[in-house]
């Protein structure tokens, strides 16, 4: 049964709109009474994953081949050089693995977003979740401070910045929060590179899905297959805003509920097992990510309107 006290911090964290401070709440709620609740992992599963499935219906693939070759390239390439380097960094500095996994996806592509897609896909404890959400989100506050800053001593133009946003800062909402401090004009490019960006999620969950199935288990999870026929249906059919709003709003509201509970998940046991290693990496990543694009953008002729 959800008594008052959970029931509150859960409507506090959506008012908020805030998922580091849902995450945070929901952690500090379980650590001051002691226990987790049983409802926390069954329905933090499920908004989780209702908020996946909604999530599809924000992704128009038309929308993304309108870039051009040289920024899907880029694209491409910037998400593909993050993986092989998590992958690198993971042999190095030897975190948890499927920590290491969640981060170096959540870095190349979408930040939480990746992060929750993965976490049931990899079978990841609440605690792995936890720890690489919180990272990202701390993170994206720094970049969301100090991208605008750096972007106006360096005189990018609008299009470089929004490139170098959109590619480098983990999440859509702090993507879009350091380009609109920078420019309309840059906001507008950065929504659109983001997007591609965040595509890659598809391919990169699919092959996830196929590497970790069991024998005799059903190749991709059934939230994973709603979530591809979303897409499709966004792409393919003209959905009316009404409906686009309606979708994006709940699943924002759906996933700040799940990250709540999975911060109810988080007992003092595994607050104490957090790795710096893991911490080392995330930095590391988002660090290679952010001056990697920028050199690219300033560096080579024709990236960016350079």
């Amino acid at each position: 049964m959800i008594t008052a006290l959970p029931l509150a911090g859960l409507a506090l964290a959506v008012a908020m709109q805030s998922p580091l401070a849902a995450l945070l709440m929901g952690i500090g709620l379980t650590v001051g009474r002691g226990s987790c609740p049983s409802y926390a992992t069954r329905w933090g599963s499920r908004a989780l994953q209702g908020a996946i499935v909604l999530l599809g219906f924000s992704l128009n693939g038309q929308d993304v081949l309108a870039l051009g070759p040289t920024t899907l390239y880029l694209t491409s390439a910037t998400v593909c050089a993050v993986l092989a380097t998590g992958l690198l960094s993971w042999t190095l500095l030897k975190p948890p693995r499927i920590q290491a996994a969640l981060l170096s996806a959540g870095t190349a592509i979408c930040g939480g977003t990746t992060i929750a897609t993965l976490a049931p896909v990899l079978k990841a404890k609440p605690a792995d979740t936890a720890t690489c959400l919180a990272l990202v989100f701390l993170l994206n506050a720094v970049a969301v401070l100090i991208y605008p800053l750096i972007g106006a001593q360096l005189a990018l133009s609008d299009e470089q910045f929004a490139l170098w946003a959109a590619l480098s800062i983990h999440d859509t909402a702090s993507v879009l929060a350091a380009a609109a401090s920078f420019s309309p004009e840059a906001l507008e490019t950065a929504t659109v590179v983001k997007l591609g960006r965040t595509l890659w999620l598809i391919p990169l969950t699919l092959a996830a899905s196929a590497l970790t199935k069991r024998r005799g288990a059903i190749p991709f999870p059934p939230f994973i297959v709603l979530f591809l026929g979303a897409v499709l249906l966004r792409t393919l059919v003209p959905l009316g805003p009404l409906f686009l709003e309606t979708t994006a709003l709940t699943s924002k509201t759906l996933l700040l509920c799940a990250l709540f509970l999975i911060g109810m998940q988080i007992n003092r046991g595994a607050l104490k097992t957090l790795s710096p290693r893991l911490w080392a990496q995330g930095i590391l990543l988002w660090l290679l990510a952010s001056v990697g694009v920028l050199a690219a953008l300033l560096v080579l002729p024709g990236l960016g309107g350079a």
